[in-house]
């Protein structure tokens, strides 16, 4: 018997109260057969992490002898994503003159930035981001998109002791990100030579 394949934008990966986003019909299928389509659906303009769940017989037309196997889960952003890709030292450990912070941020959402941003990079006693940090320079990051990165360096002079490095990309809030606050930072502790 026919049946259609649904397909649902939801918080969580499990069905119910979600948003319907369209549907693919599709023909009888003998035993063991299957259905090779694309379908193309409308995703709201909203920011954020989501699941696409594809529901099989969503109008639960057949009687199935297994009639809990018939959802598919994927997890997907929607809107740009910055973060940290790579943080490198060069040397490393850092030394006090010499040493080279190389940054590479990357939009791991599903859209382009839009606007260009930029990326900051701290010294703190801690690893929390506040007004007593210092700040060791800025890089200046393009338009991204999606799956795109960029790289950009410092070389800034560092005071010998141990403290953290915290990187922040997108530090004005130009961009309305799937994943703000926290999420665009990245932090690692160092202990300058």
């Amino acid at each position: 018997m026919p049946s259609t394949t649904r397909f649902w934008l939801s918080t969580n990966k499990t069905l119910g109260g979600d948003t319907l986003l369209g549907g693919q019909a599709i023909g009888p299928l003998p035993p063991g057969g299957f259905s090779a389509t694309s379908t193309g659906v409308r995703l709201p303009a909203t920011i954020g992490f989501f699941y696409l769940i594809a529901q099989a017989d969503g109008g639960e037309d057949n009687t199935e002898t297994n009639e809990t196997d018939n959802l598919r889960t994927k997890a997907i952003t929607i809107g740009p994503d910055l973060y940290v890709s790579k943080l490198l030292f060069a040397p490393d450990p850092p030394t006090r003159t010499g040493t080279v912070i190389s940054v590479t941020t990357k939009n791991k959402g599903g859209q382009t930035t839009g606007l260009a941003t930029v990326t900051r990079v701290f010294r703190s006693l801690n690893a929390t981001l506040d007004p007593s940090d210092t700040l060791l320079g800025t890089i200046g990051v393009p338009v991204l998109g999606p799956g795109a990165t960029s790289t950009g360096t410092l070389s800034p002079t560092l005071p010998a002791g141990t403290y953290y490095i915290i990187v922040v990309v997108d530090a004005d809030n130009d961009v309305v990100e799937a994943k703000e606050g926290t999420a665009n930072q990245k932090k690692v502790k160092k202990t300058v030579l």
